[in-house]
C-alpha cells in the first residue's frame, strides 16, 4: 500500500516538473526581443519625428516674423512718405521765401497758387498790406456769398476799405482790389450757383478797377464762359453805395428797393443780360435783390464768387 501511495506521489511530481518546463518554454518564446534593423528603424522613425517637429515649428516661427516685419515695413514706408512730404514742403516753403522775400503781392506767386486754399498776407508796399484768401490756380478771392450771414447793403467806407470774414462771406475792399489790379494784367473769374446746384461761370480776361480818385471805375471786356456776359455793359462805370449815387440813373440805383448794394451800376436795369452780385440777400424764387445774373436766371441765385488773377 505505501509503494502504490509513494509511486503516485512520485507520478504528480513528474507531471508537475513537465507542466513547469511547457510553461516556461511558452514564456520564452513570446518574450520579444527587437533586433538590430528594428532598433535601427525605431531609431530612424524617431529622428525623422523630431526633424518634423523642429520644421514645423521653423515654419510657424518663420511666417510670424516674416508677417511682423511686413508690417514693420510697411509702417517704415509711410513714415518715410510723411517725412519725404514735409521735406518736400520745406524745400518749397524755403523756395517761396527765397522768391517772395516772405512778401507776396498776390496769390498768383509761384508757390501759393500750387495749394488748394491758403489765407495769407499780401504786401502792396513795405507800410501796405492785406489778408487774403488764395484758391488754386493763383486766385485771388475778392468777393464770397452764400448765406448771406454778411450784409452787403453797406455805406462807401466798408466798401472802400472791406467787410466781412474771410473765412466765410466778404467783400475784399476796393482800394485793396484797385492796389491789387494796379500793376500788369488781370483777370476776373466769377463762379455762381442756383438753388438747384446748377454752376455757371464767367471769365474775363481784362480787369482792373482805378484808385479813389476815379471812384474805383470798373475795367473789363474779353468775356468767356458759360453764364453768359453780364458784366461788360458795366465798363467805364463808377461804383456806387446809398450814400454815394454815381450811377447815370436818375434814382440811387445802390440804395433802390430792386438792389440795396453797392455796385458799379448804369442804369439800373438797364437790359435784361445784368450781373449784379452785391445786393441785400435773398432766397429762391426773388426777383430783386440777391444775387442776380439775369442770363442765367430771372430770380436771385444761391452763392457767388469773384476772384482776379495776374496773368
Amino acid at each position: 500500500m505505501a509503494s502504490i501511495e509513494m509511486s503516485a506521489y512520485e507520478d504528480i511530481k513528474r507531471e508537475d516538473h513537465t507542466y513547469d518546463v511547457i510553461k516556461k518554454q511558452i514564456e520564452t518564446k513570446h518574450e520579444f526581443k527587437p533586433s538590430l534593423k528594428q532598433w535601427l528603424f525605431l531609431f530612424i522613425l524617431i529622428l525623422t519625428l523630431l526633424v518634423l517637429s523642429g520644421v514645423v515649428v521653423w515654419t510657424v516661427t518663420y511666417f510670424t516674423v516674416r508677417g511682423t516685419m511686413e508690417i514693420q515695413v510697411q509702417e517704415i514706408n509711410t513714415d518715410m512718405d510723411a517725412i519725404e512730404e514735409k521735406l518736400e514742403k520745406m524745400h518749397n516753403d524755403i523756395k517761396c521765401i527765397g522768391l517772395l522775400g516772405l512778401m507776396p503781392k498776390d496769390c498768383s506767386d509761384w508757390c501759393i497758387s500750387k495749394k488748394t486754399s491758403e489765407f495769407i498776407t499780401v504786401y502792396f508796399d513795405s507800410y501796405r498790406n492785406v489778408a487774403v484768401l488764395c484758391e488754386k490756380g493763383g486766385w485771388t478771392v475778392i468777393q464770397k456769398r452764400f448765406n448771406g450771414a454778411v450784409e452787403f447793403h453797406r455805406n462807401w467806407k466798408d466798401y472802400e476799405n472791406g467787410f466781412g470774414d474771410l473765412h466765410g462771406e466778404f467783400w475784399l475792399g476796393n482800394k485793396n482790389i484797385a492796389q491789387l489790379t494796379s500793376e500788369g494784367n488781370h483777370e476776373l473769374r466769377i463762379n455762381v450757383e442756383d438753388w438747384d446746384r446748377n454752376k455757371r461761370y464767367a471769365v474775363y480776361r481784362s480787369f482792373s478797377i482805378g484808385n479813389a480818385s476815379t471812384k474805383y471805375r470798373l475795367n473789363i471786356s474779353n468775356y468767356s464762359g458759360n453764364a453768359g456776359d453780364g458784366m461788360s455793359q458795366f465798363n467805364g462805370m463808377k461804383f456806387s453805395t446809398y450814400d454815394q449815387d454815381n450811377d447815370k440813373y436818375g434814382y440811387n440805383c445802390a440804395d433802390h428797393v430792386y438792389f440795396k448794394g453797392g455796385w458799379w451800376f448804369n442804369n439800373c436795369w438797364n437790359s435784361n443780360n445784368a450781373a449784379i452780385l452785391n445786393g441785400h440777400y435773398t432766397h429762391r424764387n426773388n426777383t430783386s435783390q440777391g444775387i442776380i445774373y439775369k442770363l442765367l436766371k430771372k430770380t436771385s441765385l444761391k452763392k457767388s464768387t469773384m476772384k482776379i488773377r495776374r496773368l
